[in-house]
């Protein structure tokens, strides 16, 4: 089995809660729709790195669990009866049953802390922007109905000795579903302030979006994942529709077009990217075909999953509206003649799909030449050097078109050609 490593969630998730985890890779694989949307996260974010309050009264991981566990729990309540037959319940509760008072008395002073604090968010929400204020709007709708109100209040709080068991069955029975509300926005909470984190502690810019800019301009963008990363410039301006990418084998190609995916994907969560500045039109879509599989149980070789992919991103391109793909090395399933013919027929289709922006990284530069002169496209490459049997990489972006070959000499370095001498 194959390591793949953390996943770019695993990388940037700084939430304290396990619900927010979830909320915050839901926000990561679900972009927004609109570039409005995305203004109003950005706005969102930006307020609260403004200011620490959220910080400070926002529940952790230890806290929330005890009231998922307390609210979920299938202890019984009280029964609804009238004295004196509530109070006969409550002694026989106590005397047979101390476990359950001892869970009563835990969830319910868990709550009552909690309620609080729920509050004082609610406060600092309200004079946010739109995203935080909506999620004021929610903790307002729980926090006025009962049993919050008396929580918050201390009325109808009673001080006899069956009291905890009352305020358990208040929450319990009547107040259960307010609590997973409450929770629920705790989360959204915890999955903003994770995407604030993470923009300051990196160092990313927040992009502009605006989806009449025709402009794609990402200076200084880095791979996150990669530690003194080299930044390198993404622009493709007006008319540009096609990037296409040479250089010899680990000269980080690869890597690149990665970096530019995640450029565009957190730009459309709403995120900072890693980047010094940013701006860009809204894209209906990230598309990325960076791996292809082929399958022997369905009898589909390696070329034809290349060919459907192909399929697939054309028909996402004609159907949904901008999208942005990347793309590493389209027809290397087949021989090199077929790959250069494939290769170039699909550039010069892609390069009338308005619009859309395409990143293609190929180690055939043969397919190009025909090309070079068509405005549509612009040719980039990242080169290397060979000094006394050692590789160099300056993983610096350069213009035109690379035809570098490396692959004997990584043959060499990783000690193949030594090996084959042994059968002479």
């Amino acid at each position: 089995m194959t390591n793949v490593g953390p996943s770019l969630i695993d990388h940037l998730d700084r939430t304290v809660t396990g619900g927010g985890r979830l909320a915050f890779a839901r926000r990561l694989t679900t972009p927004l729709g609109s570039a409005k949307e995305i203004a109003e996260v950005q706005a969102a974010l930006r307020f609260l790195r403004a200011h620490p309050e959220p910080e400070r009264d926002l529940p952790r991981r230890g806290e929330v669990e005890t009231i998922v566990r307390y609210v979920e729990s299938r202890f019984a309540t009280l029964s609804r009866l009238r004295w004196p037959g509530r109070w006969w319940e409550a002694a026989w509760i106590q005397l047979r049953y101390p476990e359950l008072q001892a869970h009563a008395l835990q969830g319910t002073g868990a709550v009552r802390s909690f309620v609080p604090r729920i509050a004082h968010l609610r406060e600092f929400l309200r004079d946010g922007p739109p995203v935080l204020s909506g999620l004021a709007d929610e903790l307002g709708d729980v926090l006025d109905e009962e049993p919050f109100r008396s929580i918050l209040s201390g009325e109808g709080i009673s001080r006899a000795w069956d009291g905890v068991l009352r305020l358990d069955q208040r929450i319990r029975d009547d107040g259960r579903d307010g609590i997973r509300t409450l929770l629920g926005v705790i989360y959204e909470l915890d999955a903003l302030l994770s995407m604030t984190r993470v923009t300051e502690e990196l160092g990313f810019s927040f992009p502009r979006v605006d989806e009449e800019d025709e402009l794609l301009q990402v200076e200084g963008l880095v791979h996150p994942f990669v530690r003194d990363a080299i930044p390198n410039d993404l622009v493709m301006r007006p008319g540009h529709r096609v990037l296409f990418l040479t250089g010899p084998n680990m000269a980080g190609k690869s890597t690149w077009l990665k970096a530019c995916g995640v450029a565009i994907l957190l730009a459309h969560c709403g995120m900072g990217v890693p980047a010094r500045e940013a701006r860009m039109g809204f894209f209906s879509r990230l598309i990325s075909a960076i791996r292809t599989e082929d399958s022997v149980w369905e009898g589909v070789s390696y070329f034809q999953s290349e060919a459907r992919r192909v399929k697939a991103i054309l028909d996402a391109v004609s159907t949904d509206g901008p999208c942005f793909v990347v793309a590493d090395e389209l027809f290397q399933g087949t021989n090199v003649n077929d790959a250069i013919d494939a290769t170039r027929a699909v550039l010069r289709g892609l390069a009338k799909a308005g619009g859309s922006r395409f990143i293609v990284a190929s180690h055939l530069s043969e397919a190009v030449h025909e090309l070079r002169g068509d405005e549509a496209f612009r040719f980039l490459h990242f080169r290397a050097s060979s000094s006394d049997g050692d590789l160099r990489f300056d993983y610096s972006l350069q213009p035109g078109v690379s035809d570098q070959r490396l692959g004997m000499e990584v043959l060499r370095k990783e000690g193949v050609l030594d090996a084959l001498r042994t059968f002479e």
